[in-house]
Order: structure tokens, then sequence, then C-alpha cells
């Protein structure tokens, strides 16, 4: 039994040892392929300083893990075990009387940690630290911002009033398909719609519109028709733009609640969903990776850590390019949120089941 504990320190140590690597290769590239294709021009051109571009690439850096984790699980499975199994320690282990099952046991624990710490770094601390990168970001980026139109522009007013517009124009101070769910009127809200309106300084005016309440039995009160209507906001629209908070940037729970808020409003949150239940499946994924790899690099361990890293590379690839396709469709709903966010991961479960089967014939 002494020596079953001291091989699994064994494993586990040769797992987080690849695992540490792969982290930070996959975090490098995912920061360089920012900087080059997503920041670089627009940083030059606004001449963001040196010490603000370090401190956003910082706060970025646990998106990045938490997006790595599965990649890097993946890796190190692959190539700790094809590195046991090309040097015969797994035939060891097997004679030895370890099942394929009791192998991959340490691996399995050490992938549901890397689930565990992927889950709460990305509902606690990826939030916050998206949020703080933002701040900084808006304060170059709004100025350019400001000149070109923005969708599904959300945010609260005052007296709970909670504002969603289709479309802003800034340069024209045009607004397109307003929506208020005013809460302050009794049981159920008061809802304000209207098709076009222009929004001056902290002054929203609306065209044309129409005013729905309702009574606490939840039946229709009276409708209004109007032809115009200003409401004073309070707040300009740089600083509403400024405000605007992205999935990544809100918990769980605040995603949640933006999705019963829309939904009762109306409004279409396919893409919402989708992020919320991409929020729940990306840390499961660095646990499922195991399964997958650690079969796979049993099988084709002898052919060297090169068959092992061409392998892990061609599962990553399969991977994200998956989570890409499957999010786009999920965005535009031909498949429906829960499926979009945990297609690759069902696939990959079902692959890795296969593969542990087989292994232990």
């Amino acid at each position: 039994m002494r020596i079953f504990k001291i091989i699994d320190r064994y494993i586990l140590g040769e797992f987080f040892l690849y695992l540490v690597f792969g982290l930070t290769l996959v975090v490098i590239f995912l920061m360089v392929n920012m900087i080059l294709f997503q920041m670089l021009d627009f940083v030059i051109e606004k001449q963001v300083p040196l010490a603000v571009f370090m401190k956003i690439l910082f706060y970025q850096v646990p998106a990045f893990l938490v997006l790595a984790l599965p990649m890097a699980t993946l890796f190190a499975s692959l190539i700790s075990m094809s590195r046991m199994s090309k040097d015969s320690e797994i035939d060891v282990m097997r004679t030895s009387g370890m099942s394929v099952i009791r192998i991959l046991m340490p691996v399995l624990v050490g992938g549901a940690l890397v689930s565990a710490f992927g889950w709460v770094t990305l509902q606690r601390i990826v939030p916050w630290s998206n949020t703080q990168s933002a701040k900084l970001w808006r304060q170059f980026y709004l100025s350019d911002v400001m000149n070109k139109p923005m969708a599904n522009v959300f945010f609260k007013g005052k007296d709970n009033k909670m504002f969603y517009i289709d479309s802003v124009d800034p340069r024209s101070d045009t607004v397109l398909g307003i929506l208020i769910y005013d809460t302050s009127t009794g049981k159920y809200p008061r809802i304000t719609t209207a098709p076009r309106g222009d929004w001056k300084g902290n002054a929203l005016t609306l065209r044309d519109g129409m005013i729905h309440h309702f009574k606490d039995n939840g039946l229709l009160d009276y409708e209004v028709n109007f032809e115009k209507l200003k409401l004073n906001i309070e707040r300009h629209m740089e600083q509403i733009f400024g405000e605007q908070k992205s999935p990544q940037e809100m918990t769980l729970g605040e995603l949640r609640d933006k999705i019963t808020l829309f939904k009762e409003s109306g409004i279409d949150t396919k893409k919402w969903e989708t992020d919320m239940y991409f929020k729940m499946s990306i840390p499961v994924a660095s646990f499922i990776c195991v399964l997958v790899g650690v079969p796979l690099s049993i099988k084709t361990g002898r052919s060297g850590m090169m068959a092992g890293i061409l392998t892990a590379f061609l599962l990553v690839i399969l991977y994200w390019v998956m989570t890409i396709i499957c999010t786009a469709l999920g965005y535009k709903g031909v498949l429906p949120p829960v499926v979009a966010a945990w297609a690759q991961n069902v696939l990959f479960l079902a692959i890795g089941i296969v593969l542990i089967v087989r292994t232990r014939r």
C-alpha cells in the first residue's frame, strides 16, 4: 500500500510539472495573440503609456489562465503518461498489480483539483480582474467608441428603472428600439417602449412610443400612446458607455439576473445564456481532458514524446475549433445555449470513456 502512495505522488508530480509548463506556454501564446492582433494598433494610435499597458495585461492573466487550463491539462496528462509509458514505467506499474483505472486515479484527482481551481478563478477572480482591466482600457477606448454606433446598451437608471436600447449612434445622438422597465409602480412593472428617440446631455427623449401599465393580478390595466416623452436619466452618454459590463466582467449570479430581466422584458437572451453556460462548462473541461489524455497516452506512449505532443496539439485544436463553432451557433440560436456550451465537453467525455474501456482490455 505504501508503494502505491509513493507512485501516486510520483505521477502527480509528473502531471503538475508538465501542467505548469503547458500553462506557461499557452498563457504566453494568448497574451502575444492579444497584443499583436487586438491591442497593438490601438495602443500605438492612442499612445497608451507602457505602465498602463502592462497593468491591462496583468489584469488579463486570470482570464487567460482559465482559458489555458483545459489545453494545459490535456497536454500535461498526455505528455507525462507518454513519457512514463515510453520508459516502460507504466508496464512496471501494471505488472505490479495496478490496473489502468488505479494508474489513472492520481491524474483524475489532479484534473479535479485543476477544474476546482478553474471554477473558483472564473467565478471569483476573473470578473473582478476583467473589470479592472476594462476600466483602464476604456479610458483610452472611450474616445474611439463615442464615434461609432453601439448595440444592446443596458443600464440602470434612477427610481428602479432599467433601460435597454437596441442601437445608439453617438454621432447623431440617435437611439433606436428603447425599452424602459420600471419596477417602482407596483407588483408588476410599467413598461415603456419607443421605436426611436434622441439622447442629448442627460436627457433621453422618446418619440412615437407607448406606455403599458399592469394591474396587481398581472392583467393589462391600460395602454397610453405618446408622440414625445422626455426623461432625465441624470447621466451623459459617455458615463453610460463607460459602465457597460461584458459577460466576461460579470459573475454567474449577475449574468443570471440580467438574463431574467431581459426575458421578462421580451429581449432575446441567446447570446447571454450561451456565455453563462460557457462559464459553467470551461472549468469542467480540465477534468474531462484528463479522461482523454491518460488512456490515449498509455496506448500511444511507446511511439515517443513527439507523438504525444502532436496528439495533444491536434486534440487542443479540435476542442477549440468546436468551441468557436458552437459559440457562434449558440449566439445565432442554431443550437440551444446549453448545447452550444457543453457539446465539446460531452464529445470529449464520450471519447475518454471509450478510450478507458479499450485500454483496460
